[in-house]
């Protein structure tokens, strides 16, 4: 997980993050909506100075106030496409 937080550290600049929905009791759920500009290489994408977004959700289990184990998503089809590495799903009439 490091490893990604890196890369998309060095990759994009100007990073906003926006919380959308909080839960929290014996665990903690998240969505965010992260905002920034592509500065950097990412995935094999050039960096194209285009102002981005991508959603996430984390979902941590806690115990002692610690967190003990984590699960991240992000919408990375999404971001890909916003950059031009992969084109947008045609819908085909039918």
């Amino acid at each position: 997980m490091i490893d990604r937080l890196a890369a998309l550290s060095s990759a994009f600049s100007k990073t906003q993050v926006e919380l959308a929905l909080l839960f929290a009791k014996e665990d903690m759920a998240a969505e965010c909506l992260s905002t920034a500009d592509h500065t950097g290489h990412f995935l094999g994408v050039s960096p194209s100075g285009k102002r981005v977004s991508w959603l996430q959700k984390e979902i941590f289990r806690l115990k002692g106030g610690m967190i003990i184990e984590g699960w991240v998503t992000r919408d990375w089809l999404g971001l890909l496409q916003q950059l031009g590495a992969i084109g947008k799903a045609r819908q085909t009439g039918g």
